[in-house]
């Protein structure tokens, strides 16, 4: 289905946490309402209303913990970098 004239960049800020499945599900709504309202594309309201039904996979709670467990798996690297030096004449990043 056609998707009418409206920058989709104006859509992405309000699809934070959503994955690639959740944004499947958005599109696959937006186009769905678009049918029920007998249109022949999809326009940024749909995509709206679609946004409104279909909740992240990924929430708030979620994301903070990654952040820490990230903080906490890459807090050390940066010394290890700078004291390794090159091993066996390969030169470490």
């Amino acid at each position: 289905m056609p998707i009418g004239r409206f920058k989709i960049d104006d859509l992405s800020s309000s699809m934070e946490n959503y994955t690639g499945a959740d944004i499947e599900a958005v599109c696959r709504e937006a186009a769905l309402i678009a049918m029920r309202d007998e249109k022949k594309t999809v326009t940024k309201r749909h995509f709206e209303t679609a946004i409104d039904r279909v909740r992240p996979t990924v929430t708030d709670e979620m994301m903070q913990y990654y952040s820490k467990l990230e903080e906490t798996l890459t807090s050390g690297l940066e010394s290890v970098r700078r004291t390794s030096g090159s091993i066996s004449g390969i030169e470490l990043i």
